[in-house]
């Protein structure tokens, strides 16, 4: 069964309406949300917008591109929050700790952003798709280690090590926090990273 053979229960073709991105995009993560990034079918997609599966083609020839579209939205929203509270008298410890509770509230409150990633995650590929999103996660943390490093603040380690392990911090704490359905992921982020800057302290 191919992605433009088949709908899910519930959905039926439309009627034709005009063809619109943002209501491909809004359709296409309902379908992400509610069957899963791999089930969706483009007629899943076709459907919910009231469209036909050459119409959503025209716009985005592949899910991957659906879905790089919705994350670099949210890539742009995460960047905004990140530099609207840049603080320069902060440590560079104290900066690398906001970055990663600010990704990780964000994360936990885009949950489509979430599931797709832990979907994705669960097949082992999660850092192919999702490397943009990380990615700019991943360069401030570098930059910000590399600094402390240099000034002294935070000891002499392979720097794209130390980005590694915060990484796997922020989303060790997210992959926790969703398979246990809990609530308390920020103190559990807290308390991991006490641990983890007492390491890095100089």
């Amino acid at each position: 069964m191919s992605d433009t053979d088949s709908t899910h229960a519930g959905y039926s073709e439309n009627s034709p309406a005009p063809v619109s991105k943002s209501a491909i995009l809004e359709a296409a993560i309902c379908c992400f949300e509610k069957f899963g990034y791999f089930e969706t079918t483009y007629a899943d997609i076709a459907a919910n917008a009231g469209l036909k599966v050459k119409d959503v083609t025209s716009i985005f020839p592949t899910k991957d591109e659906v879905l790089a579209e919705y994350i670099t939205t949210y890539e742009d929203d995460l960047r905004m929050q990140l530099e609207g509270h840049e603080d320069p008298d902060a440590t560079q410890l104290e900066q690398i700790y906001y970055i990663c509770k600010t990704s990780l509230i964000f994360l936990r409150t885009h949950k489509v952003i979430t599931a797709i990633w832990f979907e994705f995650y669960r097949h082992n590929v999660a850092k192919v798709v999702l490397r943009r999103f990380f990615g700019q996660i991943k360069a401030r943390l570098a930059k910000l280690v590399r600094e402390g490093i240099e000034q002294g603040t935070i000891k002499k380690k392979n720097e794209q090590d130390v980005v590694e392990a915060i990484i796997a911090l922020v989303e060790g704490t997210l992959i926790i926090s969703r398979l246990e359905e809990s609530t308390d992921f920020e103190q559990r982020f807290d308390n991991s990273w006490a641990i983890m800057e007492e390491g890095l302290r100089a």
